[in-house]
């Protein structure tokens, strides 16, 4: 099943992070072809004082951004198809250097592919 926007309705990696400086890092296999990613995350997952920088990356193509809250998914548009395997690297850190990091709760996201 396909949303309105071209995403399939099941993430292909979802994952969380809970303290500041804490890193995941994972792969997904990519199984079939697709226009893209989408990016997404719940609203208020990020508290202010808070970015998560993300790096993904497969073959060639690596794209990396630090951002806070933001509202609504962001699209890559990068196509991948099978053997493809996305890396993917978070940490979550501090926007303002001035500002101690503190976390009550876990940043979650998904990544989806659109087709």
């Amino acid at each position: 099943m396909q949303d309105p926007g071209g995403a399939d309705a099941c993430p292909i990696m979802t994952a969380c992070i809970g303290e500041c400086g804490q890193t995941i890092a994972t792969q997904a296999l990519i199984a079939s072809a697709s226009k893209g990613l989408q990016l997404s995350f719940p609203e208020g997952s990020l508290c202010a004082n808070e970015a998560i920088k993300l790096t993904l990356q497969s073959g060639t193509f690596t794209w990396t951004q630090t951002f806070g809250a933001v509202a609504g998914p962001i699209v890559l548009p990068w196509p991948l198809a099978p053997p493809d395997v996305l890396s993917v690297t978070a940490v979550k850190v501090a926007e303002d250097p001035n500002v101690v990091c503190k976390r009550e709760g876990n940043f979650l996201f998904a990544l989806t592919l659109l087709h």
